[in-house]
Formats: C-alpha cells, sequence, structure tokens
C-alpha cells in the first residue's frame, strides 16, 4: 500500500504482551519444576504423597543436574511460544496511514518532501520561480538556492514581506540572508533594492561587502562596535528638515509679473495648474488678464497668489506636525511605555525631552540661519537637561503659545521629589549619548534618508547584541527611514518608491519596539519597502508588541520560512498554521475464535481522519539543513537548503576594499548648542557687542566703501527678503557667534561636570 506508515514494533499492545509474559514466566516455571519430577520423586524409598514436598526437595538437591536442564528446556519453550505470538501479533495486527484527495477532515498537503523524497520540486519551482545570477529578472527574497549542474540557482518570491523563524546558530544568514543579498544584488542596476541589515555580529558586513561594492553598491555602516569606522548618522536629522522646511517654505513661492499673456502661456505649458493639474490647461490659462501676477509653487502654478500662500501656510503646519512626530517616535523609543508603575515618570521624562527639543526647533521660526543641524543633537540635549535650575528658567521664559512650554508644563512644575524621579528617568535615557564615541556617530550627518533610494544602497547596522543599550539605534533608523521613504513615495505619480527597499532584520525579536511598526507592515508592500522579520520564536514578538500588535505583524507576513525552534508553542503555532491532512487508516486486527481458541485475523477496519501535516515534536526535530517554506493560502513545501559558505568563492564573499577614514568630532568645540542662552534676562549685551563690531571690522576689510546696515534690524527681516549681501553679512555674523560663544559653552560644560560629580 503506497504511502503507508506501519507502527512500532514495541506498540502498547506488544508491551502489555511482554509485560504479561514476564509476570506469567516465574509461576509456569516454578509448575513445571514441580510437577515434571513426580515420575521420579513417586518411585523415592518411603515416598508418601502428603510428604512430596520434602521428597522433591531431597530429590532437587540429589540431582541438580537434571533440574538445571529442565529450568533451561522450560525457559526456552516458553519465550519461544512467547515471541512467535508476539511476532504474529505483528504481521497480523497493523495500521496503514494513507494519503488520499479527500479534504474531509483537511485539505494540507506538502507540495514537495525532499526529507521523504515525496512530491515532484516542479510544483515548487511554479509557486517559487528558480532563477540564475545570469537571468534574474525582479528583486524578492532568495527562498532557498542549489547547485543544479555547474549553475546555481535560487527559488524566488517577490512583492513580499516574510518571517523567518531560526534560533542562534541555525543558519539563517547563510541560507537566507546571503543569498538574498547576492541575488538582489546581480540584478541590472535600475533592479537592484537598497538593502539594510541588522548585523549583531558584523558577519554579513564582513561577507557581503565586497560583492555588493562591486555590483555598483555604495555600503555604509552605522558602526556601534567600532564608532570610529562608522557613517555618522542624526536620529534628529528628520525632525529638524521637517522644521527647517517648514520655516523656509515661503521662499519657495515664485511671483511672476507678466505684460504679456502670449509670453507667459510659452513659459507655463510645462508646468501644471494646481485646480485641474494639467499642463497648459486652457480653461485656467484663458481666464487670465493681458497683464497680472500668477504664482509658482510645488511645481505648480497658481492663477491667484493668495491660493498658493494658503497652501503653503498648509504644507507649513503639516511639515511642523511631521517634525513633533518624529520626536514622539524618537522618545517613545528612548523611553518605551511597558504598562508599569514607572510608565508615569518615563511619560514626563519624554515630555521634559520633547520641551528641549520644540525649544530648539523653534529657534528656527526666528531666523532659520540660526540653528545649524549639527548643533542639534542627542548629546546637547543631555547636558541641557541636567540643569535643573536653568532649564526651568528658561521655561518660564517662553511665550505662552510655544509648544515646547505646552509640553514641558506638567513635567517641570511638578514637586521637586518627583521631579528628581523624573530627571533620573531622563538622564538614564539620555546617558549613553554622553559616550564619545556615540557623539562621534550623532552629531553629523552623512546617511541622508531622503536621498537613500538615488542610487543602489547597503547599510548595515553592526549593532553589537552585548550592548542592549546600543539596539535603540537599529530601531531608531528603521523606523526613520520607512517613515522618509513613505513620503518619497507619495510624491511619486503611483505611489510607490522608485527603487525598492528591503529590511533584512536579524534579532528582530531583541530589538527594541518601533513605534506603530503594525502599521508599517500593513501599508509598506505598495510603496515598495519589504521586511523580513528573522525570530526565533513567536513569543518573541508578543512580549514586544503584544499578542494583538504581534498577530497584526505575522499575517502581514505572507511567505513563512521555518528553519528551527526551540520554543514548544512556536512549534504547535506553526504545526496548527501548516494544517491538518485527510488519511485513510486501515486497521489489521486478531481475536481468539471461542470454541477453537486459535488466533484468527479479523477483516481490515477502513476510516478517514485528520492528522497533523506534521507535529510540532517533528518539527523541533526537523534536520539541518531542511527547511519549510510556504505562503499564505499555499501548500508547503520541505526542502533541502544549502549554505552560503559552502559557495563563497563563486558568491565572492568578503570585505569591501577601502581606505579606512576615521570618524571623530570635538563635540565641546563645535556641536554642543547653549539653548538657555536665549534666556530673556540672561545678559548676552556684551556678547552681542562683540559680535557686531567683529561682524563690521570684517566686512569693512573685505569690502571697502560698503555701507553696513544696522545687524539688528537685518537679522529682523525675513530670510526671503534679504540681499544676497545681506545673506552674507547675516552668515559672517552666525560664524562669529559661534566661535564666541565657544568659550561660554565650555565653561557651562565643565560646570555641568562638575554639578554631575
Amino acid at each position: 500500500m503506497d504511502n503507508q506508515e506501519k507502527k512500532k514494533f514495541w506498540n502498547k499492545s506488544r508491551k502489555e504482551s511482554l509485560i504479561n509474559s514476564i509476570i506469567i514466566f516465574p509461576f509456569v516455571l516454578g509448575i513445571g519444576v514441580v510437577i515434571i519430577p513426580f515420575l521420579k520423586v513417586w518411585k523415592m524409598e518411603g515416598f508418601k504423597l502428603f510428604k512430596y514436598f520434602d521428597f522433591l526437595w531431597l530429590f532437587i538437591k540429589e540431582n541438580p543436574v537434571f533440574i538445571t536442564l529442565l529450568c533451561v528446556i522450560l525457559t526456552t519453550i516458553f519465550w519461544t511460544i512467547a515471541f512467535t505470538i508476539i511476532l504474529i501479533k505483528k504481521e497480523l495486527e497493523k495500521v496503514y496511514i494513507k494519503e488520499v484527495d479527500s479534504t474531509e477532515y483537511g485539505a494540507a498537503k506538502w507540495i514537495v518532501n525532499e526529507l521523504k523524497e515525496k512530491g515532484k520540486i516542479e510544483s515548487f519551482n511554479e509557486l517559487y520561480p528558480s532563477y540564475s545570477l545570469i537571468n534574474s529578472e525582479q528583486p524578492g527574497w532568495a527562498t532557498r538556492f542549489i547547485k543544479n549542474k555547474n549553475e546555481l540557482v535560487f527559488n524566488i518570491r517577490d512583492n513580499t514581506h516574510v518571517v523567518c523563524l531560526g534560533p542562534t546558530n541555525s543558519g539563517k544568514s547563510q541560507k537566507i540572508v546571503m543569498p538574498s543579498a547576492i541575488y538582489n544584488a546581480n540584478l541590472a542596476s535600475d533592479k537592484q533594492p537598497c538593502m539594510v541589515f541588522t548585523d549583531p555580529k558584523g558577519e554579513l558586513y564582513q561577507n557581503l561587502s565586497k560583492p555588493l561594492q562591486e555590483k555598483g553598491y555604495e555600503v555604509l555602516t552605522l558602526n556601534l562596535r567600532d564608532a570610529k569606522l562608522s557613517s555618522s548618522w542624526n536620529p534628529l536629522a528628520i525632525a529638524f528638515k521637517y522644521y527647517y522646511d517648514s520655516v523656509t517654505l515661503n521662499e519657495q513661492i515664485q511671483m511672476v509679473k507678466f505684460n504679456n499673456l502670449e509670453e507667459l502661456k510659452e513659459k507655463l505649458k510645462d508646468i501644471k495648474c494646481y485646480d485641474h493639474e494639467e499642463s497648459f490647461c486652457y480653461d485656467c490659462l484663458n481666464s487670465l488678464e493681458e497683464k497680472g501676477q500668477i504664482a509658482i509653487f510645488e511645481k505648480m502654478w497658481f492663477r491667484k497668489v493668495s491660493k498658493a500662500e494658503l497652501l503653503c501656510e498648509t504644507m507649513k503646519r503639516e511639515l511642523k506636525s511631521f517634525a513633533i512626530e518624529e520626536i514622539n517616535d524618537l522618545v517613545l523609543t528612548i523611553w518605551p511605555l511597558k504598562g508599569s508603575d514607572n510608565d508615569h515618570f518615563s511619560t514626563m521624562a519624554g515630555s521634559i525631552a520633547k520641551c528641549l527639543m520644540l525649544g530648539m526647533l523653534e529657534i528656527l521660526d526666528k531666523d532659520p540661519n540660526e540653528l545649524t543641524l549639527e548643533m542639534f543633537n542627542l548629546p546637547t540635549i543631555g547636558i541641557l537637561a541636567s540643569d535643573r535650575q536653568k532649564m526651568k528658567q528658561w521655561h518660564n521664559s517662553l511665550p505662552l503659545k510655544s509648544m515646547a512650554r505646552i509640553i514641558g508644563s506638567n513635567a517641570l512644575k511638578t514637586g521637586d521629589k518627583e521631579l528628581g524621579s523624573i530627571l533620573s528617568t531622563l538622564d538614564k535615557g539620555l546617558q549613553i549619548y554622553q559616550d564619545i564615541g556615540i557623539q562621534t556617530i550623532v552629531c553629523k550627518n552623512e546617511i541622508d534618508l531622503f536621498a537613500f533610494t538615488d542610487k543602489p544602497k547597503a547599510l548595515f547596522l553592526i549593532v553589537p547584541d552585548e550592548k542592549t543599550n546600543r539596539h535603540i539605534f537599529a530601531s531608531l533608523i528603521v523606523s526613520q527611514l520607512y517613515k522618509a521613504n513613505v513620503l518619497i513615495a507619495n510624491s511619486q505619480s503611483n505611489k510607490r518608491l522608485p527603487r525598492d527597499i528591503q529590511f533584512y532584520l536579524d534579532e528582530f525579536g531583541n530589538m527594541p519596539m518601533i513605534p506603530n511598526f503594525q502599521g508599517f507592515v500593513t501599508v509598506a508592500r505598495s510603496r515598495g519597502m519589504f521586511f523580513l522579520l528573522i525570530l526565533q520564536d513567536f513569543l518573541q514578538l508578543d512580549q514586544k508588541y503584544g499578542k494583538e500588535n504581534g498577530g497584526i505583524i505575522r499575517s502581514n507576513c505572507n511567505l513563512n520560512i521555518y528553519i528551527q525552534t526551540n520554543d514548544t508553542q512556536t512549534a504547535e503555532m506553526y504545526s496548527k498554521i501548516l494544517g491538518d491532512q485527510t488519511v485513510e487508516v486501515v486497521s489489521y486486527t486478531t481475536s481468539r475464535d471461542p470454541k477453537t481458541k486459535k488466533i484468527i485475523k479479523n477483516p481490515p477496519q477502513t476510516r478517514l481522519e485528520g492528522m497533523p501535516l506534521i507535529k510540532a515534536g517533528d518539527l523541533m526535530k526537523l534536520k539541518n539543513p531542511y527547511g519549510i517554506i510556504f505562503s499564505s493560502k499555499e501548500n508547503p513545501g520541505l526542502v533541502y537548503m544549502e549554505s552560503a559558505w559552502k559557495f563563497a568563492k563563486e558568491f565572492n564573499l568578503g570585505k569591501e576594499r577601502k581606505e579606512k577614514e576615521i570618524n571623530t568630532v570635538d563635540f565641546l568645540n563645535d556641536y554642543f548648542f547653549d539653548l538657555f542662552s536665549y534666556v530673556p534676562g540672561k545678559n548676552n549685551i556684551d556678547v552681542d557687542i562683540l559680535v557686531k563690531q567683529e561682524t563690521e571690522r570684517e566686512i569693512s576689510q573685505s569690502k571697502e566703501k560698503v555701507e553696513l546696515p544696522n545687524i539688528t534690524s537685518l537679522l529682523a527681516k525675513a530670510p526671503s527678503e534679504r540681499t544676497p549681501e545681506e545673506r552674507e553679512i547675516v552668515a559672517k555674523y552666525r560664524n562669529i557667534q559661534t566661535k564666541i560663544n565657544k568659550e561660554e559653552n565650555k565653561n557651562l560644560i565643565n560646570k555641568n561636570k562638575q554639578d554631575l560629580k
């Protein structure tokens, strides 16, 4: 019978027979030793029946050889009969399990099972098309790869998110991550996706940076293991960009005066009108007067300047809300809410951090040249937060409508004891930014998240697993990169990125929670961003995101790759996900004829029943190097999975060859911004006078006979209203002001250090 599965020899019935035989044997042997010698004992001199056992004992002592042979013969006969019965039962009592076409109790089936050599690999290749490195077409995930004759072949599934289960040392990087990266790197240049790798050991960078570089990728590293070799990235850069763009957006409105309507039509023929979003819109053009003024904004032209200005104001509010949202997400990542009693202090600490960040950004409302991105950094926030007295004075000096004042009020107006606990929580989240290595990374910004898809790029996030306080950077950059590119995608006509981004998130369960990640995976696919989430078990996901959100994340990962798990609950869940199959069970049994006492074979009994396609216990013991691949609404395949290290030469694995550049910063001199120097009432007169005098001196030396305008009135001017010469003067003013404030900043920092000690 095909596809049958016999029960084990020592099943429950046979074990019971063996136990019964062991129990009966002493009695059978004893009876034999008592009865069989009777033929000789009764002939003994003086024999009396009522003294039989006395005479038997005498006989045994006188004939030990006879008794020994008798015991051996009886034992042999007994166990021969016993095992014969057991063997007969093995032949007569069988249970066959046969796969059938019925779906009455479950429709799950293996499309291929290479472990048991069942099914056809062609069926697997239909669901997961196979490509070589030469004929690859679209970006996607390599579910497995094999060497077919002299060619490496990859089974690809595209346009989906993936969840991969594999504990430490299960080979998930070798079987899934590296093959996928190599496959995608060999695509045509316009098809190559950008890639982001979480790389706790630096293993992926050591192996993939060379082949990616040779295929035209720009290789970036956020190296939190060795900061001096890292690219720099400021977590506050996006918030700064949004806020800065909001205060400078007016400068993008271009006023166009015209005296000739025909000439204007020629200028506007390639620009869409705002009202109808049409190039060379006759309705709008014909409605214009012969003379007048229009506005061009956001690559569109407006008949009414007021409408362009209204749109600009609306967009400014949106950009500021984006900046606040970025700050909120960053704060929630640094001070997460865990549903405990400490959530109150985390919330209040986050409020103070947001207050300081927004307070710095609100300086841009007065003059966008006043604060640079380099000065807007988390180490500065950490130092400012350490001076309770100055912080409260500064907060009280803010305008009543200031968002910074509103957000910080509840926390900063609490009692001294509670405020002390809040500031302690605040300091705990910011301590890492006083590390010189971390300052080296976060004070500058070389990784432009908005330009990430301009060309093929690979970003390796080398976050040491033993330094858990640094894991936050991986979560932050993944979150910000996603949100930045959502805006890029939304600006495209098809609402999709010009180049896909693939996130290879190893040890995803150990990363700090990414706020609203369940929302990310729900809509990311349509925008061209795809996630590979590598977990040890599902418990990690539920503990980090909660059961409901964890379920949403899992359900949006249509492709599942199972390598191994050590968690019983996860194995049971996967067994249920893989489903039940309907099988035909045929039982052959025996019984004893009541008349003849002979064992007879009963007619076979057939029934249909459901059984797991693979049991949880078998999942946990799945042999290496096999894995299970399946997608939603499709039957799974159990396939052989090669490891990349076997093909290091073919993949050209290795580290990129480039000149090492040492990244270093002088934070105290170049990147600290003294926000509290803007507190009203602080004596800034001397500094202002020095700045003004030095500016006048430099201008007079470089430009003779140039009348220098009043700097105070010049600073009050809107940036868009300044002439190029005035902008140059303001720039010099800012540079000189920074130089003069450096010494004051040093003194403040040294004082703060002494206070902390």
